[in-house]
């Protein structure tokens, strides 16, 4: 278990950090920017708006409906707390369980998972 661990943090540990990293850009991009201006146009609108953009950035096709619900809930969570911070870790939380699951189960590259 320990060599395995080590492997993950060795090996993936630098992709994995630069892909963290633009996640989470993405998530300040479309929480910050687009959710924040369509709400100007009724919340269910920043919702369902902010989450088809969130999806159609990440670009993975085999993930759409994924994609979309995770969209949904960064959405919610960043206009019932007004926080920023909140859908960050979440989208966090998100990637970091799934490059797990993907290293650790099915021993694909993390970077591959992140994608999602």
């Amino acid at each position: 278990m320990y060599s395995l661990l080590w492997d993950f943090l060795s090996d993936r540990g630098i992709s994995y950090k630069r892909d963290q990293l633009l996640s989470e850009i993405s998530t300040v991009k479309i929480g910050g920017l687009i959710c924040n201006g369509l709400k100007k146009m009724g919340n269910l609108t920043a919702v369902f708006g902010s989450a088809f953009v969130f999806m159609i950035m990440h670009g993975s096709p085999d993930q759409t409906v994924h994609q979309f619900i995770l969209g949904i809930i960064l959405a919610l969570a960043f206009l019932v707390t007004n926080n920023l911070w909140v859908p960050i870790i979440i989208h966090f939380t998100n990637n970091f369980i799934a490059v797990s699951i993907s290293y650790f189960v099915y021993g694909d590259s993390a970077s591959v998972a992140v994608e999602s």
